[in-house]
């Protein structure tokens, strides 16, 4: 065959061709290539090393794309996977899956699932750089929901639905940074509603029943309660489902809603309070400084009602105030006497307007419940 244009090649020196056995050693062994003479070997040579390179770039970086696949899986440790981008399969060294959905350069960023190690959905919804980023849902070990609604940062934040392990409802309302903070609904167990208001650092906003009327406050509070009487125009009464237990008095001179919750007694062991959470006095001393009052005082009638219905959920204080009663209705009861020299330990603190009394069953001790009433 010849050339057009070009010398006859000569047959190549052996010491050459043997180097790399790639070399042509006449004319025979060469193709043209476009406007190139190539050797045969070369050739060959350089259309294997492309195609191991290429099932290697498939196996490595696109492991089920060489099988037909749609989804790319990875392990939590391939160097792979922080170059990658699209709908991917993560899985865990031992073989299950971790997270299947969208990542941006390795993070899970967009539409995915996260798993346990058991198989079950942890979550499901919008991530941004591995973390729950807008609107999602995260579930119970067994896949019953647990959360859903907005996140910000792995937190419960904006609107959401909260549940309990029963499937019932618990909390329906406002987040912020993991807690209910703002208008929202609680549910009892049985995913009824009990109470609809304002909440603030994961607790009910107590300070703001105080002044409401008690028509008023049927309207927020649902759930179960008790009324207990004196004989006089005082009068408690026992919120079951909100951990509360409110004081009113009836106004003789107003000619409508003459009732009104003039104070309230949370029968919990813990306040949140500047960004605090205060279990003890010592902790109340260091974040509020001394208080206005402290030492022993004997119970109120309606301290005595809040004592007895706390000592019904747990023991507390001194444990219950005798009280001789008198149920009238299933709801209501007329208190003919009760243990009037019962001692309790009280610190007062004015905050905001606000009179706070804690209640210990011993100097320096911890808090048993607190009352909460405006200023005088």
């Amino acid at each position: 065959m010849k050339f057009a244009g070009r010398k006859k090649l000569k047959k190549l020196p052996e010491y050459v061709s043997g180097a790399l056995d790639i070399n042509p050693r006449n004319v025979q062994d060469y193709v043209p290539v476009l406007w190139w003479m190539v050797s045969r070997r070369f050739l060959r040579t350089a259309i294997l090393v492309i195609g191991v390179l290429s099932g290697l770039y498939l196996l490595w970086l696109h492991p089920l794309a060489a099988f037909g696949g749609d989804t790319r899986t990875y392990s939590y440790d391939s160097l792979a996977l922080k170059f990658a981008r699209g709908r991917v399969r993560i899985q865990r060294a031992s073989g299950e899956t971790a997270y299947e959905g969208e990542v941006d350069k390795g993070s899970a960023s967009g539409k995915g699932v996260l798993y346990r190690k058991s198989g079950d959905i942890a979550y499901t919804g919008m991530f941004e750089n591995n973390k729950f980023e807008g609107e999602g849902t995260c579930y119970y070990p067994g896949e019953k929901v647990q959360y859903e609604g907005n996140f910000e940062n792995n937190l419960y934040s904006g609107e959401g639905v909260l549940y309990r392990k029963n499937g019932n409802k618990e909390y329906e309302g406002g987040f912020v940074r993991g807690k209910k903070h703002g208008e929202g609904k609680l549910f009892d167990s049985g995913g009824n509603e009990v109470f609809a208001g304002t909440f603030q650092e994961d607790e009910l906003l107590y300070t703001s029943l105080l002044g409401k009327s008690t028509e008023k406050l049927k309207e927020i509070y649902h759930g179960r309660r008790k009324i207990y009487t004196d004989g006089t125009d005082e009068f408690s009464a026992a919120l079951m489902d909100i951990d509360a237990v409110y004081r009113g008095s009836q106004d003789q001179e107003a000619l409508t809603d003459g009732m009104k919750v003039e104070g309230i007694y949370v029968l919990k062991t813990g306040i949140s309070i500047r960004d605090s959470y205060c279990q003890s006095i010592p902790e109340l001393r260091k974040l509020l400084g001394e208080p206005e009052y402290e030492g022993n005082s004997a119970v109120t009638f309606a301290e005595a009602v809040a004592i007895s219905y706390l000592n019904e959920k747990k023991d507390c204080l001194f444990g219950p105030v005798y009280m001789e009663l008198e149920e009238q209705f299933s709801d209501v009861a007329a208190v003919r006497s009760y243990q009037s020299d019962y001692l309790i330990y009280l610190y007062a603190y004015t905050l905001e307007q606000i009179r706070y009394t804690f209640y210990s069953d011993k100097k320096n001790g911890n808090i048993s419940m607190y009352l909460i009433e405006k200023e005088p």
